[in-house]
């Protein structure tokens, strides 16, 4: 596993993946399947796989100070 910050700083051979966006809290049973599927998908279509995380978690960010004020 490979742990890039920012998408500036995604190597080239990263574009065209399969992709996966989410607030992965844990990897239970859902979160299993859905990286099982991309996964098939990504050697079906001979791509690299990838999963898109968010730092802070949404839960985190919006409970904070710095959550935007409507």
């Amino acid at each position: 596993m490979q742990l890039f910050r920012g998408l500036g700083n995604l190597p080239h051979n990263l574009q065209g993946c399969t992709l996966t966006i989410g607030n992965f809290d844990g990897v239970h049973l859902g979160h299993q399947a859905i990286l099982r599927h991309l996964r098939q998908k990504a050697d079906e279509l001979n791509l690299p796989m990838a999963v898109m995380l968010f730092e802070p978690q949404p839960r985190e960010y919006f409970l904070s100070d710095k959550a935007p004020r409507a």
